[in-house]
This record gives structure tokens, C-alpha cells and sequence, in this order.
């Protein structure tokens, strides 16, 4: 299974728990070049529609009424950030 990792807060705790030298420079380029991937949540998808009363993604159809219902922290592989 995959993990996702906030690299960014786990740079920061390396940084506070360890005395900072060389070898941690090192690793932390090493995590920088390390292959990632953007996680658009739902909330943040040009696709995602928030109601009063529930929320949906209309990728699936184009129409509110037949499309997913999900919550603006849920993700899927085919999330495109609002605007772009």
C-alpha cells in the first residue's frame, strides 16, 4: 500500500530532533529529489460542487443529480485544482 507523506513537516521535525550537520543536508535533498505526487483534495476540484446540504463531483456526468457525493478532504487520481 501507498504512503503519503507531508515531506515539508517531516523535513521540519528532522530538523528540530536532529543536530543539524552535513549528512542531514544530504538527506534532505535526497527527500527533495524523491519522486512525488499532488494530491488535489476534492474541496480544492474544479469538479467538486458543494450545496447546502451535500457536495458532489460531477466528473463522473455533468449532472449534480447522478454524480458522486463526496466530502471536500476525500481525493481520487482525477482531481484538476480549481482555475488550472
Amino acid at each position: 500500500m501507498s504512503r503519503y507523506t507531508d515531506v515539508d513537516a517531516l523535513k521540519k521535525t528532522i530538523d528540530k530532533e536532529i543536530f543539524r550537520h552535513d549528512t542531514i543536508d544530504h538527506v534532505f535533498q535526497i527527500i527533495d529529489d524523491a519522486p512525488s505526487i499532488e494530491i488535489i483534495r476534492c474541496g480544492e476540484c474544479k469538479y467538486w460542487r458543494a450545496y447546502e446540504t451535500w457536495s458532489v463531483c460531477e466528473l463522473w456526468t455533468g449532472d449534480p443529480y447522478e454524480a458522486a457525493t463526496t466530502n471536500a478532504d476525500d481525493f481520487c487520481s482525477y482531481g484538476e485544482r480549481e482555475g488550472e
